[in-house]
C-alpha cells in the first residue's frame, strides 16, 4: 500500500516529537517509510525504538519493503532483527513476496540473513512461487541456499507444473537440469506436459516431447495432452500434436475422445480440424446437446483451467 507525501510529512512530525509509534491512518510510521522507500526515515525511527515487527493490515514493514524491493530498507530492519517469518494473511512472508516478484538482491540479503529456504506459504515454497513466475536467477540462488526441488502445494501442484503452466521455458529447462522430473509426483496424476497443453504452450510441449514423454501420457483422468489442447479455442497446439502422430481416438475416464472433449467446450475451430483429420464422430453430440449432459467433462472441475 503506497504512502502519500501527506502521511510522510506526518511521519516526520511524529519523529520530531520523539513520538514514533502513533499511528497514522491505521498505520505505524515505520510502515510508512519503508512503503516509501525513505530509508533516512526508517533509520530515524528505528533509533527512536520504533518496533520493526509491528502489524500494519496483515503485513509489516520488513514485508512491504521486500515486496517492493526496497533493499536498503530490508537491509536496515534485518539489522535491528525484524522478524523474518511474521506474513500476511496466507502466510506470505518476506522471502516469498521478495521471491515472487523477482527481487534478488532482497531474497539474498533473507537467505544471508538465515531464513529457511524452504518455508512454506499457502501458494508453496520460495522456489515454487519463483519457478511460477519464471524468476530463473531467484531460482538458482535459492538452490544454492538448499532449496529443495521435491516440493508440492497440497493441491498437487509442483515447480515444474507451475513454470510449465505459465510458459516459462527457460525455467522448465533449468529445473530438467537439476534433475527434475517431467513426470507425476504420483501415478496416474497431472504432468506438466498437461499444465502447458492446457495454457497452448506449444515449445513447451515440443520440449517435453523432444526429451522422451509420452506423446499419449495421461492424467488421473485419462486425459492425454490432445484431449487438454482440444479444450482450447485456438487449434494451433491439436495441429501440432496430430502432426506428431496423437491418438485422435484416446478416450478419458469419461469415454470421451479428444472430439467429444472438444464438442464439450464449444471449440469450433478444434472441432472442425478434428472432422477434417477423419475423427470418429459416432457418439460426439452437437454443442447444445453436449451442454445438456453430464457424462463429459466438468469444467468446474477441470483441473488445468479453461482457456
Amino acid at each position: 500500500m503506497a504512502s502519500t507525501t501527506s502521511d510522510l510529512d506526518k511521519v516526520r512530525q511524529l519523529i520530531a516529537d520523539g513520538t514514533p509509534d502513533e499511528r497514522i491512518s491505521g498505520k505505524t510510521p515505520l510502515y510508512i517509510a519503508a512503503s516509501a522507500n525513505q530509508v533516512d526515515l526508517v533509520q530515524q525511527l528505528l533509533d527512536l525504538g520504533a518496533n520493526p515487527d509491528e502489524i500494519t493490515w496483515f503485513s509489516t514493514p520488513l514485508l512491504e519493503a521486500a515486496s517492493r524491493n526496497h533493499v536498503e530498507v530490508v537491509r536496515l530492519l534485518l539489522g535491528k532483527d525484524a522478524d523474518m517469518r511474521i506474513g500476511d494473511d496466507e502466510a506470505l512472508a518476506p522471502i516469498h513476496a521478495a521471491s515472487y516478484s523477482g527481487h534478488v538482491d532482497v531474497v539474498r540479503l533473507l537467505l544471508e540473513k538465515g531464513v529457511d529456504p524452504n518455508s512454506r506459504a499457502m501458494i508453496g515454497t520460495p522456489l515454487q512461487i519463483a519457478a511460477g513466475g519464471g524468476r530463473v536467477t531467484v531460482v538458482e540462488l535459492l538452490l544454492e541456499h538448499g532449496a529443495r526441488l521435491d516440493c508440492s502445494t497440497k493441491y498437487g501442484s509442483t515447480p515444474i507444473r507451475d513454470a510449465a503452466r505459465n510458459g516459462h521455458l527457460d525455467m522448465v529447462r533449468l529445473l530438467l537440469e537439476k534433475g527434475v522430473s517431467p513426470l507425476p509426483l504420483r501415478r496416474s496424476g497431472y504432468a506438466a506436459i498437461h499444465d502447458a497443453a492446457s495454457s497452448g504452450h506449444l515449445e513447451i510441449v515440443r520440449f517435453f516431447l523432444e526429451r522422451g514423454v509420452d506423446l499419449e501420457i495421461t492424467d488421473e483422468s485419462r486425459m492425454t495432452p490432445l484431449h487438454v489442447a482440444s479444450t482450447l479455442r485456438d487449434s494451433e497446439l491439436v495441429q501440432f500434436l496430430l502432426d506428431r502422430g496423437a491418438n485422435m481416438e484416446a478416450q478419458n475416464s469419461k469415454g470421451e475422445t479428444p472430439l467429444q472433449v472438444a464438442l464439450r467446450f464449444g471449440r469450433a475451430k478444434v472441432i472442425q480440424l478434428l472432422r477434417d483429420r477423419g475423427a470418429s464422430t459416432r457418439g460426439a453430440s452437437t454443442p447444445a446437446a453436449s451442454r445438456g449432459r453430464r457424462n463429459a467433462i466438468d469444467c468446474t472441475n477441470y483441473p488445468y483451467g479453461v482457456a
